[in-house]
């Protein structure tokens, strides 16, 4: 997940209708037309080991069994007398944890082979696999459990199969190990976001079935690429395509978020992405020359003004407004000054000078947008001062899912919750963005949920982790939602 700070809610009411636009999208039609939609066993026979996923993988690329989740050379798995040493939904947790899917190379083709062949065991259950990558094979997973009724609209539980990159070096234990601690702590990169709900859902289905339990609604559950690099090949590609259209979707489940308390989140809605560059161009010269109107100086100029407003942001929340209503900007990155092999060169003046912001505008204010895109014209980017902007991702206002007894879908959702025995916290809208955003842009009710608590939360950082027991504690969760939306008729 794209994940920025999270706030509270205000009262729900009506959703607002509203679109979605990216510099990076390609026309729905073009997708449609180069997407790939093969069933999986049209591509390979897969042979089983001993664990579930166990063989060659399907699709136009091959996976070796070692590579779907066996301990890489050197890796320290453990420590002694762990707790939950030889639990089977521990082990397929952390096998699904040590396959690499992290950018800038993710194999997902292991990933998928691995999944499939999971739900393979579990039985009763139909796979496909689903490519819309341009250049390169990035498959989907859909995994479905036929209900009694296929004419009502479906249930579909989304997570995706990428993750971020993590750096060894800086780690407690390898985040591609899946080291276990004695209390059971299991440290690895996506064991927040979101290989967790990943596992929850088909364990969900594995008990379900155990227990005889036929759903009336037919249930698909997709494990999705390239959510953590805006999707463009993944998600967005996927719910322009007549095969999900072919779905029927009535109502959606994706990643959540971890909360260290002992209540959950549930996310309705999240505030659109803004990522701009903005650029200053100046003339280049000798460093010794008090040179005005530089492109350092001007950025500089822009720097100013963009912490200014930003200031006034903070200053709003620390008066008490809710930041659900309230925009967000942090610089991102700086670029600028003449390199050569042994690094930067300080007597000479750049020709130009970059800053990358990541600006959020709230569905609930999207007036902000319009000042904000304005103040950029005039005032942070002007062509004036030899200046320009791009936005690599423009989301304009987000639609949000209703969270209120009109929804049938969210009293489903909360009485599910709550009678797993857990406590709910307000309806949230979070700050980062999710491939659940493509849904409510068609008017489909989307929860962002983790059955996650007890836990701090580290996604994308250092450490990310997730204790045995709390993964554990999810599975008869999410037994609860699907069971309650699968029944609903």
């Amino acid at each position: 997940m794209d994940r920025g700070s999270e706030s509270p809610l205000l009262d729900g009411g009506r959703s607002t209708r509203t679109k979605a636009v990216s510099w990076l999208r390609l026309s729905a039609a073009l997708l449609v037309l180069t997407s790939i939609v093969v069933p999986a066993a049209l591509w390979a026979n897969r042979s089983h080991g001993a664990l579930p996923g166990d063989g060659d993988g399907a699709g136009p690329c091959h996976c070796k069994a070692s590579d779907m989740g066996d301990p890489p050379p050197g890796c320290i798995t453990r420590s002694e007398n762990s707790t939950y040493d030889g639990n089977p939904l521990v082990e397929r947790f952390r096998r699904y944890l040590r396959i690499r899917t992290d950018h800038p190379e993710p194999n997902y083709c292991c990933a998928v082979a691995y999944l499939r062949g999971i739900a393979e065991d579990i039985g009763g259950l139909e796979t496909m696999e689903v490519s819309y990558g341009k250049s390169t094979y990035k498959p989907f997973l859909i995994v479905t459990w036929r209900g009694t009724d296929p004419g009502l609209p479906s249930i579909l539980l989304n997570s995706h199969t990428d993750v971020v990159q993590a750096d060894p070096s800086n780690w407690r234990h390898d985040p591609f190990c899946a080291f276990m601690e004695e209390n059971g702590d299991i440290f690895a990169r996506g064991a927040q976001d979101c290989k967790d709900s990943g596992m929850h859902y088909l364990e969900a289905i594995r008990e379900l079935k155990r227990k005889s339990f036929v759903p009336v609604r037919t249930i698909h559950v997709v494990y999705t690429p390239d959510e953590e690099i805006a999707g463009e090949e993944g998600f967005e590609s996927f719910v322009a395509s007549e095969q999900f259209r072919g779905m029927n979707v009535g109502v959606a489940i994706d990643e959540g978020g971890a909360t260290p308390g002992d209540s959950f989140r549930v996310f309705r809605g999240e505030k659109a992405a803004w990522w701009l560059t903005i650029t200053a161009f100046g003339k280049s010269c000798h460093g010794s020359v008090m040179l005005q109107n530089g492109a350092i100086e001007n950025l500089i100029k822009s720097m100013n003004s963009i912490m200014a407003y930003r200031q006034t942001l903070l200053d709003l929340v620390a008066a008490g407004v809710d930041d659900s209503s309230v925009a967000s900007i942090s610089p991102t990155y700086l670029s600028a000054g003449v390199t050569t092999a042994t690094g930067y060169v300080s007597n000479i003046q750049p020709e130009q000078a970059s800053a990358g912001f990541d600006i959020r505008i709230s569905p609930l204010a999207p007036e902000e947008g319009s000042d904000i895109l304005n103040l950029i014209k005039t005032e942070w980017a002007p062509k004036e001062r030899n200046m320009s902007y791009e936005f690599l991702q423009f989301g304009e206002t987000e639609v949000v899912t209703v969270v209120d007894d009109s929804n049938p879908w969210w009293s489903l959702l909360k009485n599910a919750i709550l009678e797993s025995g857990h406590m709910l916290q307000e309806p949230l809208l979070a700050s980062a963005t999710s491939d659940s955003r493509n849904l409510r842009l068609r008017n489909i009710s989307a929860f962002n949920f983790a059955a996650v608590s007890n836990t701090i939360d580290r996604v994308h950082g250092v450490d990310e982790y997730l204790n045995a027991g709390i993964y554990l504690a999810g599975v008869p969760v999410f037994e609860n939602i699907i069971k309650a939306f699968s029944s609903f008729s």
